[in-house]
């Protein structure tokens, strides 16, 4: 047997004793010491009391119990105040989810000399970024097309979804990645591979594009990418974010101008190249790409204002902030070029994304921003 892989898997012990109360139990997650079953003190801070009435809130559907305790419990117990994403969004959208290739049984699809169009896989892109490596596979439009028309979510408008930009993120997952929920905006002429999932923006169950289309899919980049959506993703999220991501909560702004600021900040992150020429004139924004000090600041702010959308306090905020394992470098606030399609330069970022966006956060709560 091969251990090498075990540090990847967590793994679950489920003891029973008396009951705490009719309606809660302990939970001890992370645990190192096999003489924590008998005695919870050699552990202490490891060992929670949860209700059945919080993991109904949390999870209704799997009874999923998440793993995190103490001030993080009740910070993942007021994020769940808010509207799960399977629901209607906004209370104009819906969303659904459709894979992408599968590796085995669409393998004709997949080419590697033809001219056709791009297959994105989820080690492709990054928060922000359709460009984070280069595709592999290409396939023919026309093959690719036929394929997507037997999904009954877009209702014969397969083609028109096709030419759309839309969000994606990486199927594959872990809550000990440097980000778990990782998600993108996808230019048009995009086919994907199983390793990513698109969100298709609906209204009565089917594909619908209509004026605020790529306001809504700016917006919802923004708050799949924030430290607070990912807080409570990796809470639920094993191997695979898919079965999950429409059971976490996505709070909608408390003020319209949140919904509109979010949506271009995400929109200013993600255009910069020629394909997205059309989607930053439909936001009113220049397609350039941002340098790092701006990209830092830019993302900071953002990250600030969905924690406010989802009405944390400063302390809770700092609180999920902290959560996070990222480095710091200001070094990168005085580049003029960074490359953020490596991973230590992309935990710099983060690093000191984290450390900047506290002072937004105050300004956007005192209502500088």
């Amino acid at each position: 047997m091969d251990y090498a892989h075990f540090p990847r898997y967590r793994f679950l012990l489920l003891t029973v004793r008396n009951a705490v109360g009719p309606d809660v139990f302990e939970a001890g997650f992370y645990l190192h010491d096999l003489r924590s079953l008998k005695d919870r003190q050699i552990e202490a801070n490891k060992f929670y009391t949860m209700s059945k009435e919080m993991i109904r809130k949390i999870s209704p559907d799997m009874l999923h119990i998440p793993e995190v305790g103490g001030r993080h419990l009740s910070i993942l117990a007021k994020l769940y105040r808010n509207d799960a994403l399977g629901t209607e969004f906004n209370r104009e959208w819906g969303i659904a989810l459709t894979r992408g290739f599968d590796r085995t049984t669409d393998a004709g699809l997949l080419k590697e000399d033809i001219q056709g169009w791009p297959v994105l896989e989820g080690k492709y892109i990054h928060q922000f970024n359709h460009n984070f490596a280069r595709p592999q596979f290409v396939s023919d439009m026309s093959a690719g097309l036929a394929r997507e028309a037997k999904k009954r979510v877009y209702k014969n408008k397969h083609r028109e979804f096709y030419h759309s930009f839309r969000l994606a993120f990486r199927s594959i997952s872990s809550p000990t990645n440097m980000r778990t929920v990782v998600s993108a905006i996808i230019p048009p002429q995009r086919f994907h591979a199983n390793s990513m999932s698109s969100i298709v923006l609906t209204r009565n169950r089917y594909f619908i594009r209509s004026n605020n289309y790529n306001r809504m899919t700016a917006y919802l980049c923004g708050v799949l990418n924030s430290m607070s959506f990912d807080f409570a993703a990796r809470s639920k999220v094993q191997m695979n974010v898919a079965p999950v991501i429409k059971t976490l909560p996505a709070a909608p702004p408390p003020r319209k101008q949140h919904y509109h600021d979010i949506a271009e900040l995400a929109a200013k992150l993600s255009v910069g190249t020629d394909e997205f020429e059309g989607f930053a004139e439909s936001l009113r924004i220049d397609n350039v790409s941002l340098p790092p000090p701006e990209r830092i600041h830019t993302t900071a702010r953002l990250d600030a204002l969905v924690a406010h959308a989802y009405d944390l306090t400063r302390a809770e905020y700092q609180t999920v902030l902290d959560s996070f394992k990222f480095d710091e470098n200001p070094i990168l606030l005085e580049s003029e070029t960074a490359d953020f399609n490596d991973n230590k330069t992309l935990r710099q970022f983060y690093g000191e994304v984290r450390r900047l966006a506290p002072a937004y956060y105050d300004d956007i709560a005192g209502g500088g921003l």
